[in-house]
């Protein structure tokens, strides 16, 4: 959400401690806050072979160098006993 900026482009960094997770994200209506867009909807995307679970942070940037981390998580399961739902 924007709090106060009238121009932003948004920068992040995807913060990986353990190892090396395909995480990307996908800014559905650009990467730009300003006066007349207050909120970024931000989708986060997963994709894993093997099942695995994990917990990450991802940092925004703004212009002035201030960090604003959002913690998110995310499972692969990989088995169609658990994902027959969804096929």
């Amino acid at each position: 959400m924007n709090d106060g900026y009238e121009n932003l482009n948004l920068k992040y960094k995807i913060i990986q401690d353990i190892s090396n997770i395909n995480v990307d994200l996908n800014f559905l209506e650009g990467k730009n806050l300003g006066i007349t867009k207050n909120r970024l909807k931000v989708r986060a995307i997963f994709e894993s072979n093997k099942p695995l679970s994990f917990t990450t942070r991802i940092e925004f940037y703004d212009d002035s160098g201030r960090i604003y981390t959002i913690p998110i998580s995310g499972t692969s399961d990989n088995c169609l006993f658990t994902n027959f739902a969804f096929l």
